[in-house]
């Protein structure tokens, strides 16, 4: 037999091989079917979101929306539409081969670390609008932590790479949250503060974050017994309603400015 049929043979075995898997995914419930079915439904409702919801909802009922506005809040919707689009690609396509699976898994991961620096960066929007300098510096370090991030992505031995990436986001994500907060805090007040975000959601994102990084890392629910499928089941359902959580945070903001609380712009120098 030829080189050239047995490479044939080799690529159709392994072709059905892999359709069989994803049929089983998707036909029999599996971890697998419940998170494809959750990124999925986030993806789409995150695509309508994007093509539709600030240009006919939020700019006829808001005529003060200005550009940035528009760009932060799309910005944010199309960082979530494709952290979802690749969690589902990755989820759906892992089982065709493990260098497959890593490679996705890769892309899925980059796909999380942007959307985390564009939900950072819309939050520093509103946070920071005041403030040129803090502004620009917390919005730097933002993505140096991001290079960061990506360096480790790359530079991880795969042998052992699923723990510390665990570990990884979760400081990534813990940084994110508390550098802003701590200079926001020292430099404006508590009080200053809740003039330009809704700290009780805020407080409920990050309490959503806390409980996805219990499921992520520790993997509390198979400690106590239960199945891995409610672990990874939480996990993505916890990630995905947080990230709803910080949509409402950033509308919230949107409206205090609309109602006079905030000045609708980006920067003001003369502070």
């Amino acid at each position: 037999m030829s080189i050239e049929l047995k490479t044939n043979r080799c690529v159709t075995q392994y072709t059905n091989s892999y359709l069989k898997s994803l049929q089983r995914s998707l036909t029999i419930r599996t971890d697998d079917t419940i998170v494809i079915c959750l990124t999925a439904l986030a993806a789409v409702v995150y695509f309508f979101l994007l093509i539709s919801f600030t240009d006919l909802y939020l700019i006829p009922k808001y005529h003060s929306t200005t550009m940035t506005d528009y760009i932060i809040l799309n910005l944010y919707l199309a960082s979530a539409f494709q952290a979802s689009f690749l969690n589902w690609i990755y989820h759906m396509f892992k089982s065709h081969s493990s260098l497959k699976a890593t490679q996705w898994k890769n892309i899925n991961l980059y796909g999380m670390v942007t959307y985390l620096v564009s939900s950072a960066i819309s939050l520093l929007y509103y946070g920071f609008y005041d403030n040129v300098f803090y502004f620009k510096l917390l919005t730097i370090m933002t993505f140096l932590l991001n290079l960061i991030m990506v360096i480790l992505i790359n530079l991880h031995d795969d042998k052992h790479q699923t723990q510390s990436y665990r570990l990884f986001l979760v400081i990534f994500i813990t940084i994110l949250i508390v550098m802003p907060l701590s200079v926001s805090y020292w430099q404006f007040g508590l009080q200053k503060i809740q003039s330009k975000i809704d700290l009780p959601l805020l407080l409920m994102e990050i309490i959503g974050y806390i409980i996805s990084g219990i499921l992520y890392i520790n993997r509390i629910p198979e400690k106590l017994g239960l199945s891995r499928s409610f672990t990874i089941t939480g996990y993505y359902t916890v990630i995905i309603i947080t990230s709803f959580i910080h949509f409402k945070v950033l509308l919230n903001s949107f409206v205090m400015m609309r109602i006079g609380l905030n000045k609708p712009t980006l920067i003001n120098f003369d502070s």
